[in-house]
């Protein structure tokens, strides 16, 4: 972390739409892991150009083959966190960084991976 050089400097509009997997896979016992995701995408948010970026955030982990994917989304295991216009449009950039900075451990979901199913979401 920290080797972002500077300011995007792009002048078109930016969709961006951060994907954090809070599954096993990634879990260790102090969520060092958890932290290092939800560091790099905020600092990828303070890069940004707020005049046309728009950011959403999808937290996923999954659920056993037995579950479908409406029921493993009712145990909040494939999280919206915020859509692409929760923060205004453009996105007031400074409100998305702090919600990324509140993420804690309790945010981390545990379970399987399911990244076609977050890919899906974020389609």
């Amino acid at each position: 972390l920290g080797n972002l050089q500077g300011k995007c400097s792009s002048t078109n509009a930016l969709d961006i739409i951060f994907m954090v997997d809070s599954s096993g896979s990634v879990y260790d016992d102090e969520y060092n892991n958890w932290q290092s995701e939800l560091d790099l995408v905020n600092e990828i948010v303070q890069s940004l150009p707020e005049e046309k970026t728009r950011t959403s955030l999808i937290n996923f982990s999954g659920c056993g083959s037995s579950f479908t994917l409406e029921q493993c989304q009712a145990q909040g295991r494939l999280d919206v966190v915020f859509g692409l216009d929760s923060y205004g449009v453009p996105n007031d950039l400074e409100l998305v960084s702090t919600r990324i900075e509140s993420m804690t451990s309790d945010d981390f979901n545990g379970g399987y991976t399911w990244t076609n199913e977050a890919l899906g979401l974020a389609l």
